[in-house]
């Protein structure tokens, strides 16, 4: 049985934030993460309702067989 989309990349999404963040919590890495987030969360959100509806439309073309 396939998985569906959201439970595969989201969880990993929010892994590598977190290691993004902590990474520049230790200055490990040297990242103004706000100001990039703040420029680009209309685009997170847009690529979060596309994976959606990818998974939606691959659920319903799955009843249909």
């Amino acid at each position: 049985m396939r998985r569906p989309f959201i439970e595969v990349v989201a969880p990993l999404v929010v892994m590598a934030a977190g290691v993004l963040l902590l990474l520049n919590t230790l200055d490990v890495v040297t990242w103004d993460i706000w100001n990039d987030v703040g420029r680009w969360w209309p685009a997170l959100i847009i690529l979060l309702g596309l994976g959606v509806l990818i998974q939606n439309v691959s659920r319903r073309s799955g009843h249909k067989n």
